[in-house]
């Protein structure tokens, strides 16, 4: 089951739209959150239901709102969010969804900032960090069966490589279906590469009002 993220060029990129598990990774404005309230957008206008994982506790009605272009009172009824207080209260929450699908049909889950509280943790409980995520990560995959789920993950610098790296990257990538990465340039466009499947080429574009625009 594939889902539509929101913008028909991405869309095409995609081979139309996310399914599974989908983990988006970038630098803080890479548009990690925007394409993910993109896609709820998509799946609200639609009548559908929404659960979001508000893990950095920075969610935005209205930039929800500023990329539809008008109010969506009408729909927040499908939309469910949850604020995150820990990777504890995370992995509770994440395993407490298999109950509520069970009684609610969903048509996408967000998780927007899935390693945030993980790279506290791992940086003093190293082993537990890991088994957590995993075990967070198997749930999740088991509920991607039935519902895509959207991942966005943050990033730090490897001093010794210099080279950007997802936290907790070889296990997200061990369970995600899609991995895409984002780059910023100097310019501030935005190239979104998927690097699992591999797939040549990449997708450019801006974040604007809207959501973004891509560039030819």
């Amino acid at each position: 089951m594939k889902i539509r993220s929101g913008n028909s060029k991405l869309d095409e990129f995609l081979e139309g739209g996310y399914s599974g598990i989908s983990s988006i990774y970038g630098l803080p404005t890479s548009g990690k959150s925007c394409l993910s309230l993109m896609a709820v957008l998509k799946q609200l206008k639609d009548e559908k239901n929404v659960f979001f994982f508000d893990v950095k506790n920075d969610f935005n009605l209205s930039r929800l709102e500023q990329i539809n272009g008008e109010s969506l009172q009408n729909h927040l009824d499908n939309l469910f969010v949850l604020k995150i207080k820990s990777f504890t209260h995370q992995q509770k929450k994440v395993k407490d969804l298999l109950r509520i699908i069970e009684k609610k049909k969903f048509s996408l889950i967000v998780v927007d900032g899935f390693n945030f509280y993980y790279r506290t943790l791992s940086s003093s409980k190293s082993d537990l960090a890991r088994k957590m995520m995993n075990s967070q990560l198997r749930v999740l995959k088991e509920i991607s069966e039935r519902v895509p789920v959207i991942i966005t993950n943050d990033v730090f610098e490897n001093f010794k490589s210099g080279i950007i790296q997802m936290a907790g990257g070889e296990i997200v990538n061990h369970w995600s279906n899609n991995i895409i990465r984002l780059d910023v340039s100097e310019t501030k466009h935005i190239t979104l590469k998927r690097l699992k499947p591999a797939k040549e080429g990449n997708f450019s574009y801006k974040i604007v009002e809207k959501g973004i625009e891509s560039h030819i």
